[in-house]
């Protein structure tokens, strides 16, 4: 494919050769980058920053943050439930 076995990225866009073949795209094309290979809305560049399929055009929610913001709204709810449970113990007593 003409890379540049001295670099990761012979072409400087920001995605390593090996993880642009694995993927299908070009690694000695600079512009697949800014390209929407599954139109998701993000670009190739971010699918691989943010470590994503750029062929799946399903995005976890907020990805990469996604996890976090799960295990908050969790940890949120109870807290909440235990409010209530507490208001609803005394309520009985």
């Amino acid at each position: 494919m003409g890379t540049n076995p001295t670099s990761t990225d012979t072409d400087n866009d920001g995605m390593i050769d090996s993880w642009e073949v694995f993927y299908g795209l070009n690694p000695v094309d600079p512009t697949d980058a800014s390209l929407d290979s599954d139109s998701d809305g993000l670009s190739n560049l971010r699918e691989y920053l943010w470590r994503s399929d750029p062929r799946n055009p399903y995005i976890p929610l907020l990805y990469p943050f996604g996890a976090y913001i799960l295990i908050f709204a969790f940890t949120i709810f109870l807290i909440i439930l235990a409010i209530i449970r507490q208001r609803s113990f005394k309520a009985i007593a």
